[in-house]
């Protein structure tokens, strides 16, 4: 049989093996390929966009539905950045004196999300320009998504604002 040999895939030199005791030295260039390994981004924007390239329509600040989500958030949220009509991330409505703060917590499924899960938490702070006041709503998440609706009550505000939001992030699967 016969057996091409380099010592490194940078060598321009390969030894031929053709028979017992015989050698003959190729002189050239070899293409050498190797398995492109997408990220998990990357590998959600080729499915979703035709392009693993972070930019135009594709590109995470982009907000191709116009639902206010850039695909970065999409991304992260699980929601579909082509569609519009796609679930508001986070509910709020009033009940009673309190407020009842829901969402879906989905499961991180499909191109881009193997082997990873999602977690999300609401948070809440009442200093909109202050980004290190972001608490997690106490006694709540972080919450694994399992395409399970989740919700919480909580006091509404008595004397000056609260905001809230829902933080999503993926992590590696246990």
């Amino acid at each position: 049989g016969y057996t091409l040999r380099s010592p490194s895939a940078a060598n321009t030199q390969a030894h031929l093996a053709i028979g017992p005791g015989q050698t003959t030295v190729l002189t050239g260039t070899a293409l050498v390929e190797a398995p492109v390994v997408l990220t998990p981004i990357e590998t959600w924007r080729q499915a979703r966009f035709g392009t693993i390239a972070n930019s135009g329509t594709a590109a995470d600040t982009s907000d191709p539905d116009g639902d206010g989500l850039a695909n970065l958030h999409e991304y992260l949220l699980g929601t579909d950045p082509l569609a519009p009509g796609d679930a508001a991330p986070l509910t709020v409505r009033a009940v009673g004196a309190n407020l009842e703060l829901g969402f879906l917590a989905r499961r991180a499924t499909g191109p881009g999300y193997a082997d990873l899960v999602r977690r999300h938490e609401i948070q809440t702070s009442d200093n909109l320009a202050d980004p290190a006041s972001w608490v997690r709503v106490v006694g709540h998440g972080p919450i694994t998504g399992a395409d399970n609706l989740e919700s919480v009550t909580v006091p509404a505000p008595t004397g000056g604002a609260r905001f809230y939001r829902l933080r999503a992030w993926l992590e590696p699967a246990p």
